[in-house]
Protein backbone atom coordinates (compact mmCIF):
# COMPACT_ATOMS: atom_id res chain seq x y z
CA UNK A 1 0.00 0.00 0.00
CA UNK A 2 1.41 3.51 -0.58
CA UNK A 3 2.10 5.94 1.55
CA UNK A 4 1.55 9.79 0.60
CA UNK A 5 2.69 13.18 2.09
CA UNK A 6 0.89 15.71 1.32
CA UNK A 7 1.87 19.46 0.26
CA UNK A 8 -0.96 22.37 0.23
CA UNK A 9 -0.04 25.71 -1.42
CA UNK A 10 -1.87 29.00 -1.35
CA UNK A 11 -2.81 31.41 -3.89
CA UNK A 12 -0.43 33.91 -2.03
CA UNK A 13 -1.21 37.91 -1.56
CA UNK A 14 1.39 40.40 -1.42
CA UNK A 15 0.90 43.99 -0.88
CA UNK A 16 -2.50 45.64 -1.07
CA UNK A 17 -5.51 44.15 -2.65
CA UNK A 18 -5.38 45.89 -5.58
CA UNK A 19 -2.01 45.76 -7.33
CA UNK A 20 -0.62 43.87 -5.61
CA UNK A 21 1.75 40.43 -6.06
CA UNK A 22 0.40 37.21 -6.30
CA UNK A 23 1.93 33.46 -6.10
CA UNK A 24 1.66 30.22 -4.84
CA UNK A 25 2.93 29.29 -1.17
CA UNK A 26 3.49 26.57 0.75
CA UNK A 27 1.38 26.56 3.95
CA UNK A 28 3.62 24.49 5.91
CA UNK A 29 5.97 27.84 5.69
CA UNK A 30 6.23 31.55 6.21
CA UNK A 31 5.53 33.91 3.50
CA UNK A 32 9.13 35.45 3.62
CA UNK A 33 11.06 31.51 4.00
CA UNK A 34 13.16 31.46 0.98
CA UNK A 35 12.30 28.32 -1.23
CA UNK A 36 8.36 28.36 -0.37
CA UNK A 37 7.07 29.94 -3.46
CA UNK A 38 6.25 27.79 -6.22
CA UNK A 39 6.10 29.65 -9.93
CA UNK A 40 5.74 32.88 -10.90
CA UNK A 41 4.56 35.91 -9.08
CA UNK A 42 2.72 38.65 -10.88
CA UNK A 43 0.96 41.32 -10.68
CA UNK A 44 -2.77 41.17 -9.66
CA UNK A 45 -5.61 41.58 -12.59
CA UNK A 46 -8.77 42.76 -11.86
CA UNK A 47 -10.32 40.88 -14.91
CA UNK A 48 -8.69 37.42 -15.44
CA UNK A 49 -8.13 36.54 -12.06
CA UNK A 50 -8.93 32.54 -12.12
CA UNK A 51 -7.06 32.66 -16.25
CA UNK A 52 -3.77 34.31 -14.01
CA UNK A 53 -4.13 31.75 -11.19
CA UNK A 54 -4.05 28.74 -13.22
CA UNK A 55 -1.20 29.90 -16.00
CA UNK A 56 0.68 30.52 -12.78
CA UNK A 57 -0.17 27.06 -11.20
CA UNK A 58 0.54 25.24 -14.21
CA UNK A 59 3.93 26.91 -14.19
CA UNK A 60 4.28 25.63 -10.40
CA UNK A 61 3.27 22.07 -11.41
CA UNK A 62 6.27 22.00 -13.84
CA UNK A 63 8.57 22.78 -11.00
CA UNK A 64 7.20 20.69 -8.32
CA UNK A 65 6.79 17.75 -10.84
CA UNK A 66 10.57 17.63 -11.06
CA UNK A 67 10.54 17.11 -6.34
CA UNK A 68 7.98 14.09 -7.47
CA UNK A 69 4.74 15.99 -6.63
CA UNK A 70 1.50 15.47 -8.10
CA UNK A 71 -1.58 17.54 -8.03
CA UNK A 72 -4.78 16.13 -6.14
CA UNK A 73 -7.24 19.07 -6.32
CA UNK A 74 -7.82 22.59 -6.64
CA UNK A 75 -10.61 24.72 -4.79
CA UNK A 76 -11.02 28.30 -5.88
CA UNK A 77 -13.15 31.19 -4.19
CA UNK A 78 -14.29 34.17 -5.24
CA UNK A 79 -15.54 37.44 -3.95
CA UNK A 80 -16.55 41.06 -5.35
CA UNK A 81 -12.68 41.96 -3.45
CA UNK A 82 -11.12 38.86 -3.44
CA UNK A 83 -9.77 35.67 -4.67
CA UNK A 84 -8.51 32.65 -2.79
CA UNK A 85 -7.13 29.53 -4.38
CA UNK A 86 -5.59 26.26 -3.13
CA UNK A 87 -4.52 23.44 -4.55
CA UNK A 88 -3.46 19.75 -2.55
CA UNK A 89 -0.46 17.87 -3.78
CA UNK A 90 0.94 14.86 -3.25
CA UNK A 91 4.05 12.56 -3.32
CA UNK A 92 4.84 8.79 -2.80
CA UNK A 93 6.87 8.35 0.41
CA UNK A 94 8.88 5.29 1.08
CA UNK A 95 7.25 2.48 3.39
CA UNK A 96 7.71 2.61 6.46
CA UNK A 97 7.21 -0.96 7.59
CA UNK A 98 9.47 -2.69 10.06
CA UNK A 99 10.56 -6.18 10.27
Amino acid sequence: MANWEYKTLFYGIEGKVFYSNRFWVDVSTSLDEPGNRYGPTERSRLIGKIFQAMKQLEEALKQLDEEGWELVSTSFSTGIFSFHGMAVLRKSSPSSASG
